[in-house]
């Protein structure tokens, strides 16, 4: 069990708060953005997603594809229907990934089969994450290499930041992104040398790298470029049109997985 700051204390206690008073029921909770992956200093903020289980009225009413978020006093919170958490993981989308990397941050504990699931699944996910990124038949890649070249357009001398957002954070996403996919190429080819544990949770050496690009405000050309030559994705590009004919990129477990992760899923009270 990860040793909680003073900060993700304090946050956890106003998240618990806030769930109760707002009459979420069932419901798991992850941390992520910098206290995730140890990237914290005494000013990060504490964001978590939190995915629930709706009732049937929400469920059919409203628009349960957008993620409703909520800024309290010491942590930021993206409310997620659980429906719409396994429509993320198929899509592929990364930065939902790589939260079930952890064990649940908070999760509902009462004496009910939809709890007694939500736990279950909890448990899946985490000892199964590295079979995660696959559920998406691919889907997963291709989502990093678009926000690799999205961030790529972003990382120009003319671009205006806006709120937390500076040069040397889009390069960190980048890199990040960058060792995502060619995680998941090394699957494709059979030659595993890194796995997505060790992307989410890096080395010391690479987290000092990590925290020295989320220093740089503006914009570098000499880092950029050196960023560009060490992490190339047009290498990466390269790669995937000379693998994709030849691997499926969905197997029996992650088949299996799936499976399990459905059947599980409660979709409402």
């Amino acid at each position: 069990m990860k040793q909680l700051n003073q900060a993700e204390q304090a946050a956890k206690q106003e998240l618990q708060e806030y769930l109760k008073n707002q009459g979420y029921k069932n419901y798991i909770a992850y941390e992520t953005g910098s206290q995730l992956v140890n990237l914290a200093d005494s000013h990060s903020d504490v964001d978590f997603y939190v995915f629930y289980v709706p009732d049937k009225w929400q469920l059919l009413t409203q628009n349960t594809e957008r993620e409703d978020f909520v800024q309290l006093d010491k942590c930021e919170v993206k409310f997620v229907v659980i429906p719409q958490m396994i429509k993320l993981l198929m899509m592929g989308d990364p930065n939902v990934v790589e939260l079930f990397f952890q064990e649940p941050f908070l999760i509902s504990n009462g004496d009910n089969k939809i709890d007694q699931n939500l736990n279950q699944l909890a448990e899946i996910l985490y000892e199964k994450r590295e079979l995660l990124p696959s559920l998406s038949n691919g889907r997963y890649l291709k989502t990093c290499l678009y926000m690799m070249k999205k961030n790529v357009r972003k990382l120009r001398p003319n671009k205006k930041y806006y709120g937390n957002g500076s040069f040397g954070k889009t390069l960190f996403e980048y890199v990040k992104e960058y060792l995502y996919a060619d995680a998941y190429l090394q699957i494709m080819s059979g030659k595993v040398h890194l796995t997505f544990e060790q992307v989410v949770f890096p080395n010391e050496k690479t987290l000092d790298n990590y925290r020295k690009y989320k220093k740089i405000n503006r914009f570098n050309s000499k880092i950029r470029n050196d960023t560009f030559k060490q992490y190339d994705h047009h290498k990466l590009q390269h790669i995937y049109r000379s693998l994709k004919h030849q691997h499926k990129t969905s197997n029996h477990d992650s088949k299996r997985l799936l499976h399990e992760i459905v059947n599980l899923a409660p979709v409402f009270y």
